[in-house]
């Protein structure tokens, strides 16, 4: 029972670890937009939503624009890493939502924010922003005392630890430091990115706090559960964003480039 525990654990690892980070990205941009489409029109019905979200993909590609002189590898490369979320990563994310209640898989998210608070940190430090450093190490401090290491939030009701700091990374520090995208990659299973923020990724690698348990068993099964976490709580946003595009690809891109100026530009 157990080796067989260990081979499962084991697969679902190799697909959670293959797509959870490209998925993010997607789950992420869906979002942006989503929430960016429903600010402007509230009110507004299904067919004005399909156009508000067509506007935003194509109405910037002018001043978003990125080189992508590997096109012709990267939009075969979307189209497998489409089909391995289409056929297996989604129906397990759904699988996995039916059977865990929301507010639990939303607590697991909380706990695995928590943990990933390093990553923040230092990577607040690196662009010269030592408040939402102490308020990523304060809110880290006490979510994990007093809220069951980060399942609960009480850091949330301190007035010096608000507002919470916006997400960043080791690809958002290279921006800060001038660096450009260089050029757009889509990566094997991984998704959308560029040459700064696959750089960035592999920083981000050496502080996130998960990498380092042991034994590894543990942390290919911690890792496996975060990413499928992750999705089950955006199911359907990939769908939405891919359906209201006329070309996937170039939605893609240009969503996921100015989903990262946004978020380059969010703390300043």
């Amino acid at each position: 029972m157990r080796t067989y525990t260990i081979l499962s654990a084991g697969l679902l690892l190799c697909l959670m670890l293959m797509a959870g980070p490209g998925l993010a990205a997607e789950t992420s941009l869906a979002l942006a937009e989503s929430e960016q489409t429903k600010a402007q029109d509230p009110g507004s019905n299904e067919d004005n939503d399909l156009m508000a979200e067509l506007g935003a993909d194509y109405a910037d590609q002018g001043t978003d624009a990125i080189a992508d002189p590997l096109e012709p590898l990267n939009r075969l490369i979307f189209q497998v890493n489409d089909r391995l979320y289409v056929w297996v990563l989604d129906p397990v994310a759904r699988g996995y939502a039916a059977a865990v209640p929301e507010p639990w898989r939303e607590s697991f998210d909380h706990a695995f924010y928590n943990v990933a608070t390093p990553v923040r940190l230092v990577n607040n430090l690196l662009q010269g922003r030592p408040v939402n450093a102490a308020r990523e190490l304060g809110s880290c401090v006490i979510n994990t005392v007093f809220g069951f290491v980060g399942l609960l939030e009480p850091a949330k009701s301190i007035e010096i630890l608000r507002p919470q700091p916006p997400d960043t990374d080791a690809g958002l520090t290279l921006g800060t430091w001038g660096l450009g995208h260089g050029f757009y990659l889509v990566l094997p299973v991984l998704g959308p990115s560029s040459l700064r923020d696959s750089v960035g990724r592999v920083g981000d690698v050496y502080l996130d706090p998960l990498d380092y348990v042991s034994p590894w068993e543990l942390a290919l099964g911690l890792r496996a559960e975060e990413r499928l976490n992750a999705m089950s709580l955006r199911l359907g946003q990939y769908e939405d964003m891919k359906e209201s595009a006329l070309d996937p690809y170039t939605a893609f891109k240009d969503g996921y480039i100015q989903y990262r100026q946004r978020a380059l530009e969010a703390d300043k």
